[in-house]
């Protein structure tokens, strides 16, 4: 029969081994935050910002300081005319839910572009909703690279049919 000090032992060992683990996977999500090219972002039930990842500072031109603990309608009044304020309050039900292409426009930093963005609801332990979180990908290059390939397409267009043009007269 084991002992109290063994027991007790065995139970500070576990306890160390959960602890370990529980760093070990706040240090892996906070390195996953830092290192991703997407911006990241999680907001409470009222919409205020808890983290601000530095891809989303990057994008805005805003500091986590600036923004964590503001209302992202406030701080970004341009989501609410662009339909953003809906993807929150489906995500703060327990959807997930992915956005059209957007364009924001930042006057404050002068950071603009077209982005897309996937919000998901956040759970406690009992499985209740306490927020939401996104993961914003800002697409503004693509979008450059696809226009510049349109335009080109109808200069292209143009000057077939001004060439077919030209050859049926000659005919």
């Amino acid at each position: 029969m084991a002992n109290v000090f063994e027991i007790k032992s065995g139970l500070d060992l576990e306890s160390s081994r959960i602890a370990r683990s529980v760093a070990d996977q706040d240090e892996f999500s906070t390195v996953i935050i830092n290192a991703s090219l997407d911006g990241i972002l999680a907001y409470d039930r009222e919409c205020r910002y808890t983290l601000w990842s530095p891809s989303m500072e990057r994008m805005t031109g805003f500091k986590s300081s600036q923004v964590l603990g503001r209302c992202a309608f406030e701080m970004f009044p341009f989501l609410k005319e662009v339909g953003i304020d809906r993807q929150y309050a489906r995500s703060l039900n327990g959807e997930s839910v992915r956005s059209p292409i957007i364009r924001y426009e930042i006057p404050e930093t002068g950071a603009h572009g077209y982005s897309e963005q996937q919000n998901f609801p956040l759970f406690n332990e009992d499985g209740v909703v306490t927020g939401g979180m996104a993961i914003i990908r800002d697409v503004t290059e693509i979008r450059g690279r696809f226009e510049s390939m349109a335009k080109k397409n109808r200069e292209l267009e143009a000057r077939v049919l001004e060439l077919e043009m030209r050859l049926r007269r000659s005919i």
